[in-house]
């Protein structure tokens, strides 16, 4: 989904086409190709018309300013639009004043605010002066010729806009004509029938395609358009022929709620619902771009507080996703939606489990609203506010990858703030997951591949992420910078089969869940620790770190398992209960059936959101032939693991609850437990 900006910088692109070509495909032409080609000139003039009809309110108001002004330029003036050369060779094969006539006509229909006379106009235009066009160019240029020029130029655009965003905001004419060169270039050489229209244009005016917009240029100088006119001409078109969509990629142009997949995600031009989505279109935003303290560009989308009502009631059970878009994503850039935190207020009490899915080319943020309305009463205290003036603002900032790892996707820095009164609240931590989706530079291999957030040491931390493609659904309760990471990591005793389970160590490993007992070897047949089962749990979990709170007699909480504040998120999530007498036992071996009550707690955590449904009921404990040797305080968790396919038995049958487990069964114990609750891809 790639959004582009609405900017000049874009829009010098697009104008090329839709400006200065569009005129040329309503000239009409020769009688014997009009009814051939008027099916494909219907669509074409259908397309122009939505365009105009996305014009915002600013940049109908500058086309009618310019639409006045042409009924005050003189005939000289038009002369010195046209260039002496064009309107005498227009003028002597058409007659003497065709030239300016056709000119005029030409302008009303560039400078046209009104999508609905624009098809009415053409039309006119085709018919009242074929005769003219004819004359002047004979048979070279046909309509059908105009047209599929046209659809391919447009096309080129598109494929050429990174480039053209590329120009500079204030490009010169020579600038913008060589880019004009780049996309006939790409026209004829892929289009062999058009490889001699702009000579055979040259030689019935003395003008080519890339001379038209110099004309525009002179024109918009007649007008009297000043640089701030121009400038918002420029983003209200460019915006206008961004929000109509690419026609030519895969599947159209989206109208937004799409994921960072690379397709076209285009903020439509009115809000509404698609595809279950409540798509937040331009009538109910306001953009800007501005300098924030720190030198960096930001991108603003702020939603309009009068539009609140409208967006809430498009939100119901089937619509739960507020979509977004806030433009690309650039080196150092942020992009930021500024949301009334009443539109969270107002969205959770008609359907607490929405979210507001904010959206660039490379990354989009999943928002639940429920978690900022129950924190809402709270902010607004420490804000000195009331809710109805509060906004909540979400960053994504592009920022450099850590070293030392192959990063496969954009590192991007995600904050939510709360701000009123020239006050502002960073909100950190969430109660659920929040997803946020990473687009690859390639596509992502799942088993050697994890997000990591980067925490304010530097050290990388993974986090549950499952992938599709070239995209990343990640999942973390806080927030900080997140990035994909490719590892390929193995152990001595591990690599070619040297141990059952070496698929399973080697993706948890590669994801930076499970490590070695040293950097070379992973000793598979070992036991594992109760606080090495702890710890890991934690890891895959992508648990925040806790403060230790010395509730266990033999864990002083200053040793290794708790050195990120592990030990503790697993006892304040409920992990870990320790073994009573207020001991915990970090070093003794977990049991089989210590481990399955400890996956059970993990699963049954309200924001895994574990699909109960899947779990195969008809597994009962007790067809394992050692069911009575199951405790009872362990039964129901050795049940559901076993339903769930994250444990089976040993040999002949049994269980074995009071039986080690080794270090190779905790790892495929851990791969199917995250594969079972979509955390992780299934390994393969």
């Amino acid at each position: 989904m790639k959004k582009y900006p609405w900017s000049q910088k874009a829009l010098r692109a697009m104008i090329a086409t839709a400006v200065a070509f569009t005129p040329a495909v309503a000239i009409g032409g020769q009688a014997t190709h009009v009814e051939a080609a008027q099916d494909e000139l219907g669509t074409k003039i259908s397309r122009l018309v939505a365009i105009y009809n996305n014009l915002s309110s600013e940049g109908v108001t500058v086309y009618n300013k310019a639409a006045t002004a042409l009924n005050g330029l003189q005939d000289s003036d038009w002369e010195d639009v046209i260039g002496s050369t064009v309107k005498q060779n227009i003028d002597n094969k058409a007659g003497t004043g065709k030239a300016v006539e056709v000119a005029k006509a030409l302008a009303t229909i560039v400078y046209s605010a009104n999508g609905s006379t624009l098809e009415s106009q053409i039309r006119s235009f085709q018919t009242n002066y074929s005769d003219e066009f004819d004359q002047v160019f004979g048979t070279s240029v046909t309509v059908d010729k105009l047209i599929t020029f046209f659809t391919e130029a447009e096309k080129e655009v598109w494929n050429h806009l990174d480039q053209a965003i590329d120009l500079a905001s204030n490009p010169s004419e020579e600038q913008y004509k060589s880019f004009i060169r780049t996309i006939r270039n790409g026209v004829e050489s892929k289009n062999p029938s058009l490889a001699t229209l702009d000579a055979d244009l040259r030689n019935g005016i003395g003008a080519g395609l890339d001379d038209l917009f110099s004309m525009k240029t002179r024109l918009d100088q007649k007008l009297s358009l000043t640089a701030e006119d121009k400038s918002t001409l420029k983003t209200a078109l460019i915006a206008a022929i961004v929000a109509t969509g690419n026609p030519y990629s895969s599947g159209g142009g989206s109208t937004g709620g799409g994921s960072t997949g690379g397709g076209s995600v285009v903020t439509p031009p009115s809000t509404g619902v698609d595809n279950g989505k409540v798509n937040v279109g331009q009538d109910a935003v306001t953009t800007k771009e501005q300098t924030n303290s720190k030198g960096q560009k930001e991108k603003v989308t702020e939603v309009k507080v009068d539009k609140i009502a409208d967006i809430v009631n498009l939100v119901s059970a089937q619509n739960k996703e507020i979509v977004l878009g806030v433009g690309t994503l650039g080196a150092n850039e942020v992009a930021k939606a500024e949301v009334p935190a009443k539109l969270f207020a107002d969205v959770a009490a008609k359907e607490a489990k929405a979210i507001v899915n904010v959206q660039t080319d490379k990354a989009s943020y999943k928002l639940p609203v429920a978690e900022i309305q129950a924190k809402l009463t709270e902010i607004a205290q420490k804000l000195g506010s009331s809710i109805d003036n509060i906004k909540i603002v979400i960053e994504m900032t592009k920022v450099n990858p850590p070293q030392g790892v192959t990063a496969v996707s954009d590192a991007v820095e995600f904050n939510v703030v709360a701000t009123a009164n020239g006050k502002s609240e960073t909100i950190t931590r969430f109660t659920q997951y929040v997803e946020r989706e990473l687009k690859g530079s390639k596509v992502f291999v799942p088993q050697r591949s994890v997000a990591v957030r980067v925490d304010a040491n530097g050290n990388l931390v993974s986090v549950p992420t499952v992938f599709n493609g070239d995209q990343a659904t990640v999942k973390s309760l806080t927030n900080s910078t997140y990035v994909v990471v490719e590892n390929n990591k193995t152990f001595v005793d591990v690599d070619n089969g040297k141990t059952w389970a070496e698929a399973y160590v080697e993706a948890l490993a590669s994801k930076y869940i499970i490590k070695g007992k040293t950097d070379q070897t992973f000793a598979p047949k070992e036991n594992m620790t109760r606080a090495q089962f702890a710890v890991l749990l934690v890891r895959a979990l992508g648990l925040p770190s806790e403060t230790y709170d010395k509730r266990f007699k033999d864990v002083k909480g200053t040793e290794w398992f708790n050195e990120n504040g592990e030990l503790a998120a697993a006892v304040k999530y409920g992990i870990i209960q320790g073994k009573g007498n207020g001991v915990f036992a970090p070093n003794a071996p977990v049991t089989r059936a210590e481990a399955a009550v400890m996956f059970k707690r993990a699963l049954e955590l309200s924001f895994l959101n574990y699909d109960m449904t899947q779990l195969d009921s008809t597994k009962k404990v007790t067809d394992f032939k050692d069911a009575s040797q199951v405790k009872a305080w362990a039964k129901d968790s050795v049940e559901k693991m076993y339903q769930a396919g994250i444990f089976t038995g040993r040999e002949n049958n049994r269980f074995v609850p009071a039986g080690y487990m080794t270090r190779a069964e905790v790892a495929k114990a851990l791969a199917e437990f995250l594969a079972s609750a979509k955390l992780m891809n299934d390994v393969q």
